[in-house]
């Protein structure tokens, strides 16, 4: 039961891990992409 759980809390933090992961690579094209926007109509 030991070894289950473990393997469950490790899972969780794997799948927090990727969501923290998932969540700064759609901020991140976010601010490109507002950027690339702004570029745009300054130099349009």
């Amino acid at each position: 039961m030991a070894k289950r759980s473990k393997k469950a809390l490790k899972e969780q933090r794997e799948e927090q891990q990727a969501k923290r992961v998932l969540r700064i690579i759609f901020i991140s094209l976010a601010a490109l992409g507002l950027i690339m926007i702004v570029g745009y109509a300054l130099f349009a």
